[in-house]
């Protein structure tokens, strides 16, 4: 059972971050500096996801009879990635070149817009 679970975790999770996901991604950032912002982006979010159990196993402490921060923990990252979710800007009316280009009349548009 635990064979089929990380089948169907890895083929259609993990998939549907990597079809959605690194295309928003990618969108906010301007051309130029599009690998690098991206590289750096997801470097500090494996960072995180990859020292995530040893950082539970820490704060749980001796035996890990000490869940509560752990879940502290783990809800502090949800609420990060919801809070970042939610403050990204929309770009799917924006032309290539005008991605990550604050100067360009379209996001001043969208800029000026999302204050009201």
């Amino acid at each position: 059972m635990m064979y089929v679970w990380g089948i169907l975790l890895s083929g259609i999770v993990y998939s549907a971050y990597g079809g959605a996901g690194l295309g928003v991604f990618s969108e906010q950032f301007e051309t130029r500096v599009r690998m690098s912002g991206m590289a750096i982006g997801t470097q500090f979010g494996f960072a995180l996801g990859g020292f995530a159990p040893t950082i539970a196993a820490a704060l749980a402490g001796q035996g890990l009879a000490n869940w509560v921060p752990v879940a502290i923990f783990c809800c502090v990252c949800g609420l990060v990635a919801t809070v970042t979710v939610l403050t990204m800007r929309e770009t799917f009316r924006l032309e290539t070149h005008q991605l990550g280009n604050p100067k360009s009349p379209s996001v001043a548009r969208e800029l000026s817009t999302a204050g009201r």
